[in-house]
């Protein structure tokens, strides 16, 4: 199939109509029409945002007031927050929108919520899972979750706290004398050969040791 951009038009006139004006004529069309199908590329930006140069990103993510949009995000992780912001809008305050919208901002940590009746808490409350086996955990993590957390969520609804998940054998995990959204920091260590189980420990926040937590396990 010819593209309508290479189609050349004096294809079409019979033969008694090729005459050299109306060749000429067919030629100029042609270069006119290639100009004008590639400037209609450049207004594709919802159709094909995959060719939107990536420092157009920011005034698109300003033009749809992108929720959770960071600048200096990796380019994917903007497109896609572009991407969907309208859909989200539409959806925002649920769970499902919650969810989609911390794993869209934060791909290395996968986000679940935790509503009140699924741990026995109060109405309209909720908790937020967060595995952090990938990236691990500083106190500007914490902060970040913390901020996407509130923005994506209802205005009735109250977060019960953001519980930190090891995904993976190992992370790194470090930490400031006072930063705390919710009760606790709930860690599973693996514990030595002897045990085959995984036992939660509860992490207070003024608990450190140069600067990181000083972690204690305790068998249950």
């Amino acid at each position: 199939m010819i593209k309508l951009s290479d189609y050349q038009t004096q294809n079409a006139f019979p033969g008694e109509m090729k005459t050299p004006e109306r060749v000429a004529l067919a030629y100029a069309y042609d270069m006119q029409k290639k100009r004008f199908l590639e400037h209609m590329e450049c207004i594709y930006i919802y159709a094909d945002l995959e060719k939107v140069a990536d420092d157009k990103l920011d005034l698109l993510a300003i033009e749809n007031r992108v929720l959770l949009y960071d600048p200096a995000a990796d380019p994917e992780i903007k497109r896609n927050l572009i991407r969907n912001s309208l859909y989200w809008y539409v959806k925002l305050g649920t769970r499902q929108a919650m969810e989609e919208m911390l794993n869209n901002a934060l791909p290395d940590n996968k986000s679940k919520v935790i509503e009140w009746f699924e741990y026995g808490g109060n109405p309209f409350f909720f908790r937020v899972a967060v595995d952090i086996g990938k990236s691990g955990l500083d106190s500007w993590m914490m902060q970040e979750i913390v901020e996407k957390v509130k923005l994506c969520k209802n205005a009735r609804s109250r977060c019960d706290g953001i519980l930190y998940q090891l995904g993976v054998g190992k992370a790194k995990i470090t930490e400031i004398a006072y930063l705390r959204y919710g009760c606790s920091i709930k860690i599973k260590p693996k514990l030595e050969d002897h045990a085959s189980a995984m036992t939660p420990v509860i992490v207070s926040s003024h608990i450190f040791e140069n600067n990181g937590i000083r972690v204690k396990a305790k068998l249950e």
